[in-house]
């Protein structure tokens, strides 16, 4: 799958691999801060157990938002 994906960033062209390597980057940032808030929340006695497969709807979303919010940007200028 990897092998997929780079090859597939090598095929686009600049304004779409730079989006899709920033959107990336945003991708880490949220989910990271997001990991760490949902991991404290059993802790706090917010919820009584956390599941980390949820981490991956957080995964998804926040990229395609990011790749969408992106290419809007940039392409309305």
């Amino acid at each position: 799958m990897l092998y997929s994906f780079f090859k597939h960033l090598k095929n686009m062209d600049e304004l779409q691999r730079q989006t899709h390597l920033e959107a990336m980057a945003l991708t880490l940032g949220i989910t990271m801060v997001l990991t760490v808030i949902y991991g404290a929340l059993p802790q706090a006695k917010v919820l009584a157990s956390t599941q980390p497969a949820n981490v991956l709807f957080v995964i998804g979303i926040s990229y395609i938002l990011s790749v969408i919010a992106l290419w809007l940007w940039r392409t309305s200028e």
